[in-house]
């Protein structure tokens, strides 16, 4: 008999939930199958069997799990697997089909503090005294039923890795922000045009990703990552995070090697991102692994500085669209359209000056026929 544990999947959480098993009880599953399905603070990962065997499910779905901790038993054969379901409970406490036998007092403590028997479970005991739950509640346990009620909100598990990212972001990086105005009517002509033509949506966000992909050879220290050890590496191509919240949390999708991506395919990823947002679909490998970020703003945000997400060093804002009335070479007043692009950097690596050189080409290539003409081709 073989366990099945829950490995570490990243350094920012301490406890998963696992939301599906995908074989049944009694499968015989070959080494490498994914068996489980489990849900980070930001994305879904597929569990593989560490081994081959017979399985046996130990945790149901949608219950919290550690790293470290036992989700599945792997049998050599069917009768390994027999005898071990005919042992005495106490023989096999970490499965949750095992009946738990609270004393009277143990009772009265779960229901006047509310405590859930999988964190009883977890004590990997059958028969459980209110001495084996007093821990619990030393940990930091939901406050007794009778105590008075107080309106409360806890952050989804999502939100609590964006506050941990966040925090870090602030304490970690001395961050700089410089923003300049772009004037896009021409740029909202070519994305007009584009979608006309080829039949794909594009926008200010698919030209200004492939704007920022542009930049990569001649700002290189833009697209750099800090390593563990302290020292900055350089990219060898533009991975671009460009941020996505439909309403079911911030996530930052990757577009990898961005300055090989056609417009056409920048649409397409952008796309299938919110989709996969939408649907909560997201991987792990699909957020990780960005050089550089692109914040969006949405209406009634004109302008907006971003958070430097470790371990980029940079990270691109897009401002709503706004108007503003101009004279034409007649004096005539008509009326354009323009946003602005904001820059905040680590100042650690990147000065002013680097900052606007970055900003005024990304404004070129949104503002000048030869910019545009680059950009949608």
């Amino acid at each position: 008999m073989r366990d099945i544990t829950v490995p570490k999947l990243n350094s920012n959480d301490d406890s998963y939930i696992l939301l599906e098993w995908l074989l049944p009880d009694g499968d015989t599953v070959p080494e490498g199958t994914p068996v489980a399905v489990v849900e980070t603070a930001k994305a879904a990962e597929d569990l593989p069997s560490p081994h081959s065997g017979i399985l046996h499910r130990l945790v149901k779905e949608g219950t919290e799990c550690r790293p470290g901790e036992v989700i599945g038993r792997l049998f050599t054969d069917e009768d390994e697997r027999l005898r071990y379901l005919s042992a005495p409970p106490a023989a096999r406490a970490g499965d949750q089909d095992v009946e738990i036998v609270l004393t009277e007092p143990a009772r009265d403590l779960v229901a006047r503090h509310n405590l859930s028997m999988d964190m009883v479970r977890r004590l990997g005991k059958t028969i459980v005294s209110r001495a084996d739950l007093e821990p619990l509640l030393a940990g930091g346990g939901t406050p007794p039923a009778d105590s008075a009620t107080i309106a409360r909100h806890t952050p989804s598990r999502h939100q609590q890795a964006v506050a941990d990212v966040v925090t870090r972001s602030h304490r970690e990086i001395p961050a700089g922000y410089a923003v300049c105005k772009v004037i896009v009517d021409a740029a909202l002509a070519a994305a007009r045009q584009a979608t006309e033509q080829d039949g794909y949506v594009v926008g200010l966000t698919e030209l200004l990703v492939r704007a920022v992909a542009g930049q990569h050879s001649e700002f290189p220290v833009h697209f750099a990552t800090w390593t563990d050890g302290g020292d900055v590496m350089l990219s060898d191509a533009p991975s671009i995070g460009v941020t996505i919240d439909v309403g079911t949390g911030l996530f930052v999708p990757v577009l990898r090697d961005a300055n090989q991506l056609s417009l056409r395919a920048v649409a397409e990823q952008l796309l299938a991102a919110r989709m996969a947002a939408m649907r909560g679909e997201f991987r792990a490998e699909d957020l990780r692994g960005a050089n550089i970020g692109v914040a969006l703003a949405e209406d009634p945000i004109v302008l907006a500085q971003p958070m430097i997400l470790p371990p980029m060093v940079a990270m691109v804002s897009l401002g709503a669209r706004q108007q503003e009335p101009c004279l034409g070479p007649d004096g005539g007043l008509s009326a354009r359209s323009f946003v602005y692009v904001g820059l905040c950097y680590d100042h650690r690596l990147l000065n002013g000056r680097q900052a606007g050189l970055f900003l005024a080409a990304l404004r070129d290539a949104l503002q000048t026929p030869e910019g545009l003409r680059r950009l949608t081709t």
